[in-house]
């Protein structure tokens, strides 16, 4: 597994349906692609104080892409790992998975 740059403090800006910056990144890192999930924090005034979680990859490059993520179990379960590092994403990911035990 190869290490990226985080994306944790890039800005994003979804053309007119908010924008902010991404405060949280659990990725994991193989070849030629990466899983991750980040924490948006949107600071425009319409959606101001709103937080979202974002499922992508990012190339080997670490440039996020606008496709499907698609994991095997395996994947998933690596993760889950990484999430479980950080306390604001697994806050968020709480209620998800408290509803599929």
């Amino acid at each position: 597994m190869a290490s990226r740059n985080s994306n944790v403090g890039k800005l994003f800006d979804f053309s007119g349906n908010g924008y902010g910056v991404v405060t949280h990144e659990a990725r994991v890192d193989y070849n030629t692609w990466s899983p991750v999930i980040h924490i948006l924090k949107f600071t425009d005034d319409k959606h101001k104080d709103l937080t979202k979680l974002r499922f992508g990859y990012c190339d080997n490059t670490g440039r996020l892409l606008a496709r499907p993520l698609f994991l095997s179990e395996s994947e998933l379960t690596e993760l889950g790992k990484e999430v479980a590092k950080d306390p604001e994403m697994k806050k968020m990911l709480k209620g998800f998975c408290d509803q599929i035990r």
